[in-house]
């Protein structure tokens, strides 16, 4: 039964990946051949343009924060940042307050 959902999820996410593929390949070729004179994609060109662009973009995925200050989902924490924010805020109206008062 295990192998079966292992399975089922695997066909899951190549059909998501080719659905999306699908629908870059038709925007781009319904756009930018009339736009700019590009020529057409066919499916495995605009997957390796699609891989391309994630490798520059997004980088492997190998490294980068996964150990460092992780928060909620593996993501930086937030929370010193937010902090400070509301912190410098607050002194602001204050700030704000006391000088509208004064006049």
């Amino acid at each position: 039964m295990k192998g079966l959902k292992i399975i089922g999820f695997i066909f899951f996410k190549v059909a998501i990946i080719a659905l999306y593929v699908f629908i870059v390949m038709h925007l781009w070729n319904w756009l930018m051949p009339d736009i700019f004179g590009i020529t057409t994609l066919t499916f495995w060109q605009t997957l390796g343009v699609l891989l391309l662009c994630k490798l520059l973009f997004l980088g492997s995925g190998w490294g980068g924060y996964r150990g460092k200050f992780k928060g909620r989902r593996g993501r930086p924490s937030r929370k010193p940042w937010e902090n400070g924010i509301k912190q410098r805020l607050r002194e602001r109206c204050k700030n704000h307050k006391t000088n509208n008062d004064e006049q």
